[in-house]
């Protein structure tokens, strides 16, 4: 059923993407508003910055927000081109919105459960659906992952590996400033918004296991070995008359990772065909464990 939904987002269909596009940034803006700066949880990106630099020199965290997205926007406006970053200037236009309009919209409000844990728990799960829509209409709201994407398309840098030390250094501030247990609940925080976001975008298995149709096997599987620092397996084939060989390569990626892939893909190869479907359990071969950051 929830994939039967989730199946109308695809990119013919411009007006389910906007709703989609909409009420996930209500969603995290709501989120981020009533819960994360309130109690200073501090769960990564930018939005944790924010919170560090307020009490460290009183801007308010939306004055920082703003100003760091635009910032960020305008570097990839320069460097990947105003095309490549259209998706992310429609997604902080979106963002920006919300975040003004919901910390207006709940102003003296404060909701917390008799157990902060449970309060985590239940935000989490919020935001998770909320950045999975965002996700699954195709936009983002620039930021953080808008300079590891320059990073890793322009001048190779692993993202992941980029993106895990810059998150960690903004919740390593967080322990410093407010101490292990906040740090320990914007920990659990941040690993339900990832999982929950996964299952949004993409569904409920750990792993993706993909197959690429491409002239460009080589250069896909250097990607494959350098960047994702995974495995892969090589498989020979024709079409159905016994000609036009092809190597064809299977991969198997965590959720997370699968538009990254995507992309690269195409980035590589722009006529690759790409299949994927659910994959549950890897025994064996070559794998790398990537920390959900």
């Amino acid at each position: 059923m929830i994939e039967k939904i989730f199946s109308y987002f695809e990119d013919h269909n411009i007006i389910v993407r906007g709703i989609a596009l909409v009420l996930g940034c209500f969603i995290c803006a709501s989120v981020y508003n009533l819960f994360a700066v309130p109690n200073n949880i501090v769960y990564g990106g930018l939005g944790g910055l924010a919170i560090v630099v307020n009490k460290l020199t009183a801007i308010p965290t939306l004055t920082f927000l703003n100003a760091s997205i635009i910032l960020s926007l305008i570097i990839s406006i320069v460097v990947m081109g105003f095309k490549h970053t259209l998706h992310s200037i429609i997604g902080y236009a979106c963002y920006f919105v919300m975040l003004n309009l919901t910390s207006k919209l709940y102003v003296g409000i404060h909701i917390e459960f008799d157990s902060f844990l449970f309060t985590c728990i239940f935000f989490a799960l919020v935001g998770g659906l909320g950045s999975g829509l965002i996700y699954r209409s195709g936009f983002d709201t620039g930021g953080i992952d808008t300079i590891l994407t320059i990073l890793r398309d322009k001048y190779k840098v692993p993202f992941s590996t980029v993106g895990n030390i810059v998150n960690g250094l903004i919740i390593t501030s967080g322990i410093i400033i407010f101490g292990p247990i906040k740090a320990i609940y914007a920990i659990i925080t941040l690993i339900i918004i990832n999982n929950v976001s996964d299952s949004v975008v993409i569904g409920l298995s750990s792993k993706k296991m993909v197959f690429i149709n491409s002239n460009k096997s080589h250069e896909l599987t250097k990607y494959i070995e350098k960047e994702l620092g995974t495995g892969y397996t090589l498989l020979q084939s024709t079409n159905g008359i016994g000609i036009f060989k092809r190597t064809i390569v299977m991969v198997v990626v965590p959720t997370y990772r699968f538009y990254t892939l995507k992309a690269k893909v195409k980035d590589i190869d722009s006529k690759a065909v790409l299949y994927s479907h659910d994959c549950y359990n890897v025994t064996g071969g070559q794998t790398n464990q990537i920390i959900a950051f």
